[in-house]
């Protein structure tokens, strides 16, 4: 089949789980033999390098807009209706593109990846209605932002992000129902967005991971701690001030030697460091091994403190045979059990009481690991997951009555 798919990124370089999860979208199409028109907000990317690998799996196209947060645009929006992260998606400059496109092809899928792309819903309709336009929802945004809320301190914040959290769910609740159908990531996430519009047509579909993986012999560096996240996703971000601030301190009185490595997009982002932790905390940033970074050191820790969805890091990691030490929220989606597959913990004694027990070797390293990986290529191989997303397109039916 044909097959339009526009996203707000382009999924490469794979650096962060959100463009892990859209390249895994599109490979899994790929892999069922639709011929795939993939249109994406450039941003600031490798687009020569994003280009010539994404040609391997579909026909790529790149929108030259970059949508940046900044502080001028959050205060304009206090007089909008849209949320925040909605709203300055909503690029209509792209639709001359979009029009010479339609002259020229008639997809018989459309997919829009994330809410920051269903207001293109009605004009897709307007040009070729009798496709199925389905939206793939990696999070539930306005949960994220609910959570957020909560969890912030500062009162400005918390004032505009409670703001920001009831435009979104209005918005993500309403808008989600017009589609013929609406791909969660979770099933946590389906039964929260349902529990607001039980009219929206949903399925759960995780994102693919590759398992095609040999581990190598690889010596682990002792006491030595990773975490992998880009900081340009606010929730990783705090949750990474978080760990440094509550946890480390803590661990420095048990192992004043320990490590801890920060990988990935640190998106100019300032990591405050204290000064005792001086010696403890190396900030990495993006290496291009990063299998074999965090393979090196004793365990991976994902102390999500705010996030919904699936997270595709600890996916990728537990196939790779990574150790993980995470909270609730950050397994939340993923089938697993504490002690069996991963680690979990949730207070700052909690994870010292878990990354103890890895450094003293008082848990069964291969036990863990090997469960995770047969979890994900049990659950996630992109054979799995290719054949549930063939399913869904089968049983998706158009909706007629669903233009509001």
């Amino acid at each position: 089949m044909k097959v339009l798919y526009i996203s707000p990124q382009i999924p490469y370089p794979l650096t962060d789980g959100g463009k892990i999860s859209i390249y895994s979208s599109i490979k899994s199409l790929a892999l069922l033999g639709h011929n795939i028109d993939f249109f994406a907000y450039a941003k600031n990317t490798k687009k020569n390098e994003a280009y010539d690998e994404l040609k391997k799996i579909c026909n790529p196209y790149f929108l030259d807009i970059d949508t940046p947060y900044t502080i001028t645009g959050a205060i304009k929006n206090l007089f909008s209706n849209l949320p925040y992260n909605v709203e300055k998606y909503h690029r209509y400059d792209i639709l001359p593109v979009f029009d010479k496109y339609f002259e020229n092809n008639k997809p018989e899928i459309v997919f829009l990846n994330n809410i920051h792309m269903a207001w293109l819903y009605d004009y897709i309709k307007s040009k070729v209605p009798d496709a199925k336009i389905i939206l793939r929802e990696e999070n539930f945004e306005a949960f994220i932002m609910y959570r957020f809320y909560q969890n912030t301190k500062n009162l400005l914040l918390k004032i505009y992000s409670y703001i920001q959290y009831k435009r979104l769910l209005k918005y993500e609740t309403s808008i989600t129902e017009k589609f013929d159908s609406v791909i969660m990531i979770s099933k946590e996430d389906e039964n929260i967005i349902k529990s607001f519009n039980s009219n929206i047509n949903t399925f759960v579909l995780p994102s693919a991971v590759d398992t095609e993986f040999e581990r190598k012999d690889i010596i682990q560096e002792k006491y030595a701690l990773a975490h992998v996240g880009s900081l340009s996703w606010e929730p990783n971000y705090h949750s990474l001030l978080w760990f440094i601030d509550n946890v480390l301190p803590l661990l420095k009185e048990q192992y004043p030697n320990f490590k801890f490595y920060v990988y990935g997009n640190l998106a100019n982002r300032k990591i405050p460091i204290p000064d005792d932790l001086q010696n403890n905390i190396i900030i990495k940033g993006f290496v291009e091994d990063i299998k074999s970074e965090v393979l090196s050191k004793s365990a991976l820790v994902v102390p999500l403190q705010v996030g919904s969805g699936i997270r595709i890091k600890i996916l990728e990691f537990m196939a790779w045979e990574s150790l993980i030490i995470t909270t609730d929220i950050g397994k939340e989606g993923i089938d697993v059990q504490h002690n069996n597959e991963l680690l979990i913990a949730n207070t700052p004694e909690e994870f010292v009481k878990e990354i103890s027990k890895v450094f003293d070797n008082k848990i069964n390293f291969n036990d863990i690991t090997q469960n995770a990986r047969n979890f994900v290529k049990n659950n996630y191989s992109f054979a799995v997951v290719s054949q549930k997303l063939q399913n869904i397109i089968s049983n998706t039916n158009i909706r007629v009555n669903n233009g509001k």
